[in-house]
């Protein structure tokens, strides 16, 4: 419900919502934003709301509009919609992908399998600029790895994949980069190069114990076959039964006994 004050023929609406004074020729009001409903009344016909236009400014207390019967239920303005969107929409981009994405260090986890997480906005701004850096400097190895790395953490698999090969080309042999390859066949539902890649590696580098852990992996939720899976857990068990990545290795081996 909205009112208005007739005085001198200027004829003003008082907000429902917070009890400012708007033109009335206005579908908003100027103070909180809400769309004005268009039921009006003279302001002098409320009871307990007449006065002299100048001390109406007074009339935004609640107090006075209640008294007025002006004031409703508080309701969410439009501009406070807008905001409440953006800022649902801006939280969806900030949720960080941090269940065992891999890189150097790190494991693939069978939950990631086929699933890409929402790059935070300020992922985006640091992937252009890498992409930039990478254009202006092509042999620049170690920006491109770090190019690389960035969009396998993004989830942007496929485009890490290339990334990844184009280093390779340059710095063939490095186990770590061909298991981070791997993981990104992996994500990407392709098994067999998955599993490839990570015997690559273990052909360079035979005590690449992420690798073994990670053709367990592979092998079990992906390739479905639990025989070879568990032969390359206890392998990687085998190589360190108290690092990190055994203690996964033997979490996975008693899961799937």
């Amino acid at each position: 419900m909205r009112y208005r004050i007739q005085k001198n023929e200027n004829i003003l609406v008082v907000c429902g919502n917070c009890g400012d004074l708007t033109p009335k020729d206005s579908n908003y009001c100027k103070n909180c934003g809400i769309k004005l409903s268009g039921s009006e009344k003279f302001f002098e016909d409320v009871p307990g709301a007449r006065g002299n236009l100048k001390n109406q400014t007074g009339i935004n207390n609640f107090d006075k509009t209640r008294q007025a019967g002006g004031v409703k239920n508080k309701r969410i303005t439009p501009m406070q919609t807008a905001y409440l969107i953006l800022g649902l929409i801006f939280a969806g981009f900030v949720l960080l992908y941090s269940s065992g994405i891999m890189d150097s260090g790190s494991y693939v986890s069978a939950a990631q399998n086929n699933s890409s997480p929402a790059p935070q906005i300020a992922s985006i701004k640091e992937l252009n600029k890498l992409e930039e850096s990478v254009k202006n400097n092509p042999a620049d190895t170690e920006t491109l790895l770090k190019y690389a790395h960035s969009l396998n953490d993004a989830g942007f698999y496929q485009k890490a994949v290339d990334r990844y090969k184009e280093y390779l080309k340059v710095k063939p042999g490095e186990t770590d980069v061909i298991v981070d390859m791997g993981v990104c066949y992996f994500q990407l539902g392709k098994y067999d190069e998955a599993v490839k890649n990570f015997k690559d590696g273990i052909k360079i580098n035979p005590s690449h114990q992420i690798a073994h852990l990670n053709l367990g992996v592979v092998y079990n939720f992906g390739l479905k076959n639990k025989t070879e899976a568990i032969k390359w857990w206890k392998k990687a068990v085998e190589l360190d039964p108290t690092s990190e990545i055994g203690k996964k290795a033997e979490e996975f081996l008693k899961q799937n006994k």
